[in-house]
């Protein structure tokens, strides 16, 4: 049988297979054209129901802490795309603090210059968190 054939017949994927090979779990020796031969006992017993529950519940724990995990990644990467869009943002917004400065400066010059300020602190905080 290949790898496919044999995850079926185990109800998993051919990825699984091939990592239970690589990792020894399912012994194989190495063939000819990269294919593996396997003992029927090896994979009879990988067939077997397992007799520790224990390990049962701890896998279904690891599967469900791996995709809380997988999913605070996700959140953290749209938070890093905000960031990003922030940031690129800022610039422009800086040119055009700085272009209406001169319009705001006749009214109250120390206003226009502490938003010119504020503008470039948050840049440097950004590009700071950012890893700039």
């Amino acid at each position: 049988m290949n790898t496919a054939q044999i995850a079926a017949k185990l109800s998993v994927s051919e990825r699984t297979i091939q990592r239970w090979i690589k990792s020894g779990k399912l012994p194989a020796q190495e063939g000819a054209d990269h294919r593996y031969l396997i003992e029927e006992s090896d994979l009879e017993a990988l067939m077997l129901p397992p007799s520790n529950t224990t390990a049962q519940q701890e896998i279904i724990s690891l599967r469900a802490e791996f995709y809380d995990l997988a999913h605070q990644v996700s959140e953290l990467e749209r938070i890093l795309e905000q960031i990003v869009e922030s940031l690129t943002a800022l610039p422009e917004q800086l040119t055009q603090a700085r272009l209406t400065v001169p319009l705001q400066m006749e009214d109250n010059p120390s206003s226009a210059e502490a938003r010119i300020a504020e503008l470039e602190r948050r840049v440097s905080e950004l590009e700071r968190s950012v890893g700039r």
